[in-house]
């Protein structure tokens, strides 16, 4: 029965690229919503609760004890968020699955892996859907599932993909910027969210011994 679900959820995924490569009825480079209403910018983000199950990289991630269920919003510790709304079935998600996994290459590669966090959330996905999304793609940050569009809701019920950038504030996130549809480039994205939010690298402390030597008075 696993396998012939598996083997439907392909074949559905391979008619969406298809209809997507063909110009198919849908926005550019989105998967329309007709109750599309976006948080504003400016606004407070809702301090989401993220539904597991977690990988074991995942849980390391969000620092969450093994067998953890469920992860708020605001415990993610570091101050810059990039929250992007997927489905599974969305042919354009498919399309931006290796952009996320660069960006987040990215993220790593300009030392911001302590200020930025991407985080994904799977619109109408199950466990099994949001996995299947994670292997095909090899996403390496953390994914949730909302297979009942409880979070999804609450965040507007935006077309797909969708990106919230947020920045933490005295009393949570709020939103700094927000876009609809395909990123153009992983660089000119991280680009943006760095100039929209002010992530910097954290500063690096040289801690060899030679260097704490030459700092010492004789």
């Amino acid at each position: 029965m696993k396998y012939f679900r598996s083997t439907l959820v392909w074949a559905v995924l391979a008619l969406f690229a298809a209809m997507a490569a063909n110009g198919a009825a849908w926005a550019a480079n989105a998967s329309q919503s007709p109750e599309m209403r976006p948080l504003p910018v400016g606004q407070a983000f809702p301090d989401l609760v993220l539904q597991g199950p977690f990988t074991p990289q995942e849980a390391a991630q969000l620092g969450l004890k093994p067998g953890a269920k469920s992860f708020r919003l605001a415990d993610i510790k570091a101050d810059t968020v990039v929250l992007v709304v997927f489905s599974m079935y969305c042919p354009f998600c498919q399309k931006e699955g290796p952009a996320l996994v660069e960006a987040n290459a990215l993220i790593r590669e300009r030392g911001l892996a302590g200020s930025v966090a991407m985080v994904g959330l799977g619109a109408g996905n199950s466990d099994f859907e949001v996995a299947i999304y994670r292997d095909k793609f090899k996403v390496d940050f953390p994914l949730f599932q909302d297979k009942d569009f409880t979070a999804y809701k609450s965040l507007g019920q935006v077309g797909t993909p969708f990106y919230y950038i947020l920045s933490r504030g005295p009393d949570g996130f709020t939103i700094v910027d927000e876009s609809l549809g395909c990123m153009t480039s992983p660089k000119a994205f991280l680009d943006s969210v760095q100039a929209k939010t002010g992530a910097k690298p954290a500063p690096v402390q040289d801690t060899k011994p030679e260097a704490k030597a030459k700092g010492k008075k004789k």
